[in-house]
């Protein structure tokens, strides 16, 4: 492009002033809820959903590259990524990689505490000296604009949970987006409706006291013990029952469900097994009978030739469910529970409901020899994972890209990995003796017109909400809605 790139260039990146209108103080009026820095990040997702990236397209780099010719650039191109981030009011294109992101450009928000504004962008590549994706850069930055002088346009707020209803459309997205090579195992076929756990004689008291010291909804009624699977989505005869015989065993009762689910229910029951396990210290033989029936499961994950069972999580004929942002339908963003339990149980409520986000396992490699890929073939996970700063868990939520984990072990991930969405969690004491909680939805992603891993994102939350609910039937909850 030379000069004229250059030039075209600077006028893009200069910082644009912009205002804060006067919806502000109406909209704090609405809900106690709703502060200024919540209503400035209302105004940044307002943006993200305004902004069509329509075909926009990125591709990636390895860390020790500084370009790609254009044969190598094919394979790596995927439709855009676009995730608007509330932290510090952050818009980026990029391009998912294996691992990491290869962003284009960020545009950040600068808000003083009056009504003026600037939007910069504060960081960005260029190839022959221009922007990739420029039109939406434009796009985007007159759109973070344009919404902090308009506001958030329509918000709703509901005295109930997360209202997912309607929300997820029946789609098989294009070859090209960021889900493709998303894969999964198949369940195993040890893992089945009336499979049984033997359990030593005499370790009925010490699996019962793992169980009733669990976080985990147990099922109720006629005297079973057990453990509840539902995850909030109305699935009836659910659940893992312990039979308290002698010897005891615990017995598995699953209903028939699409691929997606029985994945979500295998995965939910390795994670309240392997709780269980950890629980029954005083009893290592009954530990280890659950543990070997989580080995067996998992075995197959084990195997360094794993790729040659992968069943591709999206593409194909069969259509997988997906958000899309179309007109009328309303996002939870912010969620206040009014609730009996103490701020460590709902601790426990969020790490269970990642229980129910189901991962997607990647394969990938590098090399011009098929010995070559075989000895450079690498393993990661999309999925959910616990937010660690500086040792100390952070009560944050992430959809992120890890290196390869056990499927019933919770994730921990540090701030470098690369994430698509992010859920905080916020806890401080009533005067009444209940603990409130927020739950806020602080970044989302977006390819073309569908938010990126929304059905994992819907998941959780109904999930959490479900453990709330079935621990106190009284949680009170407010959500605030931002309509499309």
């Amino acid at each position: 492009m030379g000069v004229l790139g250059k030039v075209a260039t600077g006028r893009l990146i200069q910082p644009l002033s912009a205002t804060v209108g006067a919806w502000i103080e109406p909209l704090l009026a609405e809900s106690d809820i709703i502060d200024r820095r919540v209503a400035l990040n209302l105004a940044l997702f307002r943006s993200f959903i305004d902004a069509d990236p329509g075909d926009a397209e990125s591709y990636f780099v390895f860390s020790n590259e500084k370009r790609v010719n254009a044969v190598g650039m094919a394979p790596r191109t995927k439709s855009s990524v676009i995730r608007a981030d509330s932290k510090e009011r952050r818009i980026t294109c990029a391009a998912p990689g294996h691992g990491w992101f290869t962003s284009d450009w960020t545009l950040q928000a600068n808000v003083g505490d009056s009504s003026n504004a600037v939007v910069q962008v504060i960081q960005r590549r260029t190839i022959d000296d221009s922007v990739p994706n420029s039109d939406l850069l434009k796009d985007s930055r007159d759109g973070l604009a344009r919404a902090l002088l308009n506001g958030p346009g329509r918000v709703e707020l509901s005295q109930t949970g997360f209202n997912l209803d309607e929300l997820v459309d029946r789609r098989a997205p294009s070859p090209n987006t960021t889900f493709d090579g998303d894969h999964y195992q198949p369940v195993p076929e040890c893992f089945r409706d009336g499979a049984r756990i033997e359990l030593p004689t005499g370790s009925l008291a010490a699996v019962q006291d793992s169980l009733s010291a669990g976080k985990s909804p147990s099922i109720g009624g006629g005297g079973q013990e057990g453990i509840a699977l539902d995850g909030g989505r109305g699935v009836n005869d659910c659940y893992i029952e312990l039979i308290t015989d002698e010897p005891p065993a615990l017995v598995f009762h699953l209903p028939p469900e699409g691929t997606i689910s029985a994945q979500r229910t295998f995965r939910a029951a390795l994670r309240c097994l392997d709780r269980l396990a950890l629980g029954l210290g005083p009893h290592p033989e009954a530990a280890a009978a659950v543990t070997a029936f989580i080995q067996d499961c998992t075995a197959d994950r084990q195997n360094p030739d794993r790729n040659t069972r992968f069943l591709a999580a999206w593409g194909g004929d069969e259509p997988t469910g997906v958000i899309a942002l179309r007109p009328g339908i309303r996002l939870p963003l912010i969620s206040r529970i009014r609730t009996t339990s103490s701020p460590a149980n709902l601790d426990s409520y969020m790490n269970a409901a990642g229980a129910w986000v189901l991962p997607r396992e990647r394969s990938w490699s590098q090399g011009l020899r098929q010995a070559t890929r075989d000895q450079n073939r690498h393993y990661t996970m999309r999925g959910p994972a616990q937010l660690m700063v500086g040792g100390k868990r952070q009560r944050i939520y992430r959809y992120g890209e890890y290196a390869s984990a056990g499927l019933e072990r919770h994730q921990f991930i540090d701030e470098t990995t690369p994430w698509f969405w992010q859920v905080n969690g916020v806890y401080n004491d009533l005067d009444d003796g209940r603990v409130q909680a927020v739950i806020s939805l602080t970044s989302l992603s977006r390819t073309q017109d569908m938010i990126c891993y929304a059905t994992e994102l819907a998941r959780f939350l109904a999930a959490f909400e479900w453990h709330v609910t079935s621990h106190d039937p009284n949680a009170e909850f407010e959500t605030v809605n931002l309509v499309v």
